[in-house]
C-alpha cells in the first residue's frame, strides 16, 4: 500500500473542504488504521489519500484545530502541576499522606468526579478512570500534529507547543497553591471543565478523519485490539506499584511475601508481555520490531528515563519548600516555574535549530520525537509516536512511585533517628509516642510547623530535608543515564518537501539502510 509521506498535508489548497465544513486528516492516523488489513482495504484506501501540493496552507480551520489541541494540552499540563502543589494538601485532608503516590501513579485527577471525591480511595479510583482517556490525550494531538505540517517544521511546531504546556505546567504550582489556600484543593478542579469542553467542542467541529473503506464488520474491528498485551501491561505496572505502595506505606521490607510477591508478578506479566506482542497478536500496542531498531529503542529509552528523572523531581521539589522551610502550598508553588519555563525555552530552540539544519538530534523531548518520526515510514508514525508516549507514561508512574518508595522508607529512617523522646511535649510517652507522632507525620506532612517545641519540629524539618536530598541523587543519577541513552541516537535529515511516490513505498526500506551506515549531510532519511 502507497502511505502518505513524511510531508503529505492534511489540506489541500485547490481541494475544497467537505460538505461538513470539517478539516480533513490524512496521513498517519488514516494509515495507521490499515497497517495489517487485507490487501483490497489497502487498494481502497487510495481515495482516502488527499492530493499531494507543493506547499502546506494555512486556514482558519488548520487555526480552529491547532488552537483546540493546544487548549486541551494546555489544561492537562495545568492539571499535571496543579495536583503537584496539592499533594501534600489531598494527602493530608484524608490522613494518607503515605499513599500520595497514587495520585499521580493513578491518572499521569479526573476533573468532576475527583472535585467530589470523598475518600482517598475514591479519589484515587476517579484518577485511574481519568488516565484512560488523559493517556491518549498527548499521544493523539501529537499525531494530529505530524499529519498537520511539513517535517522539518515540525520541531518548530512541537517547540511552540511545549511552550505552552511548559508555560502551563509553570502556572499549575502557584495557581494550585493559591486556590489550594483561597478555596480549598477540590476548586482546582472543577474550574478546568469549561475549558475543556471547549477545545472537544471544536474539534468535533471541525476535524473530519476519512477513514477507508473496508468490509470489516465491528466484531473484527473489535477483535483487532491487543487484549491481551495491554492486560499484560496493565498488569506488569500494577504490580509494580503495589510493591512500591506496601514498601513505601506500609513500610514492608523487600523479604516481605506481599513486596517480593508482587515484584516477581510484575517480572512474570513482563516477560508474558513480551512474548504476546512478540508472537501472538497480530497488531500488538507496543510493536517489538520497532523497539529492534537502534534509533526507536534508544529514544523510547530517553522518554522513561527522562520522564522518570523529571516526574521524580516535581513531585517533591514543592515538598521540600511545605516541609523544610514551612512555605504555603502557593509559595512552593512559585518554585516550579524556573523548571517549567527552561523546558518549554529548551524545546523551542530544539525546534528553531531543526527548521534551520533540517537535522534532528538527540537533546531533549523535542528532538527525540522528531527523529522518531523521522526514523520509521510514514505508516508506521502513529504506532512509533504511541510506543513513546508509552514509555514516557511508564517513566512517570515509576518516577512518582520508586520515588515516593525510596522517600518513605528514607523518612522513616530519618525520624528514627533525629525525633527522641526527650523531645516530645511529653518525655513520659517514650517510645510508644515517638512511634505514634513519626507515623502521623508521615501520614500529614502539615503537621510540621505546627510542632512544638521548637527542637522538635528543627528535627522534623531535617528528617524531610535529609529524605529527599537523597532522593535528588536519586534523580542525578537518573538524568546521567538518560544523557549516555540519548548520545548514540543517530541524526536523520528532515525534509519539508513532498515525496515522490517511490520514496512513499519504499521510505521505511530506505531508513532502516541509513539505520546502518552514518548519517552524512546529503543522505536520505
Amino acid at each position: 500500500m502507497a502511505g502518505a509521506s513524511e510531508s503529505t498535508p492534511l489540506q489541500a489548497p485547490s481541494t475544497p473542504d467537505p460538505p461538513n465544513g470539517k478539516l480533513n486528516v490524512y496521513g498517519a492516523i488514516a494509515n495507521s488504521t490499515t497497517d495489517n488489513a487485507s490487501p483490497q482495504a489497502g487498494a481502497d484506501n487510495n481515495d482516502v489519500e488527499p492530493p499531494r501540493p507543493e506547499q502546506y496552507p494555512r486556514g482558519p480551520k488548520f487555526a480552529v484545530i491547532i488552537a483546540s489541541l493546544w487548549v486541551v494540552l494546555f489544561m492537562a499540563a495545568l492539571d499535571g502541576t496543579i495536583v503537584v502543589t496539592l499533594i501534600s494538601s489531598i494527602s493530608s485532608s484524608f490522613k494518607a499522606s503515605e499513599k500520595s503516590g497514587w495520585l499521580s501513579t493513578s491518572y499521569l485527577l479526573s476533573i468532576v468526579p475527583s472535585r467530589r471525591s470523598m475518600s482517598m480511595n475514591a479519589l484515587l479510583v476517579a484518577r485511574f478512570v481519568a488516565g484512560i482517556g488523559g493517556g491518549g490525550l498527548l499521544t493523539t494531538s501529537s499525531i494530529c500534529m505530524t499529519d498537520l505540517v511539513p517535517l522539518r517544521q515540525r520541531g518548530l511546531w512541537q517547540g511552540i507547543t511545549n511552550i505552552l504546556f511548559g508555560s502551563a505546567s509553570a502556572l499549575g504550582g502557584p495557581l494550585g497553591g493559591f486556590i489550594n489556600d483561597a478555596f480549598g484543593w477540590r476548586t482546582a478542579f472543577g474550574f478546568q471543565v469549561p475549558f475543556l469542553l471547549v477545545g472537544a467542542l471544536c474539534i468535533a467541529s471541525f476535524v473530519n478523519i476519512p477513514l477507508p473503506s473496508s468490509d470489516q464488520s465491528w466484531h473484527k474491528k473489535l477483535g483487532r485490539i491487543d487484549y491481551l498485551g495491554s492486560l499484560g501491561l496493565i498488569s506488569s505496572s500494577s504490580c509494580l506499584l503495589l510493591a512500591m505502595s506496601f514498601l513505601s506505606a506500609s513500610l514492608l521490607p523487600f523479604s516481605h511475601p506481599l513486596v517480593w510477591g508482587f515484584l516477581l508478578g510484575s517480572l512474570i506479566t513482563a516477560v508474558l508481555f513480551v512474548l504476546v506482542e512478540g508472537w501472538v497478536v497480530r497488531e500488538p500496542v507496543m510493536p517489538l520490531s520497532l523497539l529492534t531498531r537502534k534509533s526507536p529503542a534508544l529514544i523510547g529509552a530517553s522518554y522513561l528515563l527522562g520522564s522518570l528523572a523529571h516526574f521524580a523531581t516535581i513531585s517533591h521539589f514543592p515538598l521540600w519548600f511545605q516541609s523544610v522551610r514551612l512555605q504555603s502550598a502557593s509559595q512552593a508553588g512559585l518554585h516550579l516555574i524556573p523548571i517549567s519555563l527552561s523546558a518549554a525555552a529548551g524545546s523551542l530552540w530544539a525546534g528553531l535549530y531543526m527548521r534551520r539544519t533540517a537535522f534532528g538530534t538527540s537533546a531533549i523531548f523535542t528532538f527525540m520525537l522528531i527523529g522518531l518520526i523521522a526514523s520509521v515510514s510514514k505508516e508506521k508514525a502513529a504506532v512509533a509516536t504511541g510506543t513513546v508516549y508509552l514509555f514516557r507514561s511508564l517513566g512517570q508512574v515509576m518516577g512518582v512511585s520508586l520515588s515516593t518508595a525510596l522517600f518513605q522508607m528514607l523518612l522513616q529512617a530519618q525520624m528514627g533517628k533525629n525525633i527522641t523522646p526527650d523531645l516530645l511535649p511529653d518525655p513520659g510517652e517514650g517510645v510508644e509516642g515517638v512511634s505514634k507522632l513519626i507515623s502521623a507525620l508521615r501520614h500529614d506532612a502539615s503537621l510540621v510547623p505546627s510542632l512544638r517545641p521548637v527542637e522538635l519540629r528543627e528535627a522534623a524539618q531535617l528528617s524531610y530535608e535529609n529524605a529527599i536530598k537523597w532522593v535528588f541523587v536519586f534523580v542525578t543519577a537518573l538524568n546521567l543515564l538518560y544523557l549516555a541513552v540519548c548520545w548514540p541516537v543517530e541524526e536523520y535529515e528532515l525534509s519539508d518537501k513532498p515525496a515522490t511516490s517511490a520514496e512513499r513505498d519504499d521510505g521505511e526500506v530506505r531508513r532502516e539502510e541509513q539505520d546502518t551506515r552514518p548519517t552524512s549531510a546529503g543522505s536520505e532519511a
